[in-house]
């Protein structure tokens, strides 16, 4: 602070920076990752390394802040704890698969096999087991980007929000909030009860749910 006046930190400039100016951002610029990381040892260490190589690391450890974080930088890829302080790491990861195709590399800790799974289903390209091997996650980062730039881009689709429900036109679904498999299964019943199917409504990993009509 000088003269009264608070200043950004450079990071923080560079962030808002990149923001204004995406054209020359882009220009011969390294790959951006957001590690999300609660570890200031851990996420100095993985950055202090990738950052020898054409990436730049912008580090978050607040689970709250990670979603305007994300907003502001436009990363390439996104490196996510899942024990954070705020928000867990797996809610960070659903939401930011429901709106962004960016790839997502989680850290579980050695042994936890369920984290891995739930990540995985929670829309993770990929996973690296603590305490983690600086060689192999560059490697997993490498290949999530090489993956992500093959890509075909996204199509456009038609979609109407209300509330917590998304529905694709297109499609004919409906992307819905966890809270509302409860009631899905109730509908499914009546269904049945009605002379029709449950497969009628058809499950979509990582999308929600389909109506096909179909008994």
């Amino acid at each position: 602070m000088r003269g009264g006046v608070e200043y950004p930190s450079p990071m923080r400039a560079a962030e808002y920076t990149l923001a204004r100016e995406p054209g020359a951002a882009a220009v011969q610029r390294r790959s951006r990752v957001l590690l999300v990381e609660d570890s200031a040892r851990l996420a100095a260490s993985i950055r202090d390394y990738l950052e020898r190589h054409p990436f730049e690391v912008f580090i978050e450890s607040d689970g709250l802040a990670v979603a305007e974080r994300f907003e502001r930088l436009k990363p390439d890829l996104v490196i996510l704890d899942l024990m954070l302080p705020g928000r867990d790491g797996l809610t960070l990861c659903r939401e930011l698969r429901r709106n962004h195709r960016v790839p997502i590399l989680i850290l579980t800790a050695k042994g936890e096999n369920i984290d891995q799974v739930l990540g995985l289903e929670m829309g993770a390209d990929d996973y690296v087991v603590k305490p983690v091997e600086p060689r192999v996650l560059l490697a997993r980062v490498e290949a999530l980007l090489r993956r992500a730039r093959a890509a075909p881009p996204q199509p456009r689709e038609d979609k109407l929000a209300a509330g917590r429900v998304e529905i694709d036109a297109a499609r004919r679904g409906a992307s819905l909030d966890r809270s509302i498999d409860a009631r899905i299964c109730r509908l499914r019943r009546k269904l049945q009860e009605a002379g029709g199917s449950e497969a009628m409504i058809k499950t979509v990993r990582l999308r929600g749910y389909l109506f096909t009509g179909d008994a």
